[in-house]
């Protein structure tokens, strides 16, 4: 499996990826970006099976990212995870058609919210 990481905090991009392979049976190979500037090219490139991406980054935010990969890419399976938990965050990615919305607070829920799809 292929997990995107897209987040401008080294750290929580380590976190979740201890979380997953912990946690998750099936091995992945992470791809990790610290902006949302490259997240097209990107997936066009890896076609990774999930995208981890944060709300707030320097260049290109985790929002504008989504938009434009969901434009390109209506199946990519998003999940936004975001120390905001702000009702306007969660309706601009829902209306983005993301697949999650994770607080930073909340990570060891990630496992299930991937087992689910395959359950």
């Amino acid at each position: 499996m292929k997990v995107m990481l897209v987040d401008d905090n080294p750290g929580i991009r380590e976190v979740i990826k201890q979380i997953i392979e912990e946690e998750i049976a099936t091995p992945c190979t992470f791809i990790e970006l610290d902006d949302g500037e490259t997240v097209v090219e990107t997936y066009a490139d890896c076609r990774p099976d999930w995208v981890f991406m944060d709300i707030k980054m320097k260049r290109m935010d985790g929002l504008t990212a989504t938009t434009s990969l969901m434009r390109r890419f209506p199946d990519a399976r998003v999940v936004i995870v975001s120390q905001y938990d702000d009702a306007a965050y969660r309706m601009a990615a829902e209306q983005q058609g993301v697949f999650a919305y994770i607080l930073k607070d909340n990570l060891l829920d990630i496992p299930a919210l991937m087992n689910s799809v395959f359950t």
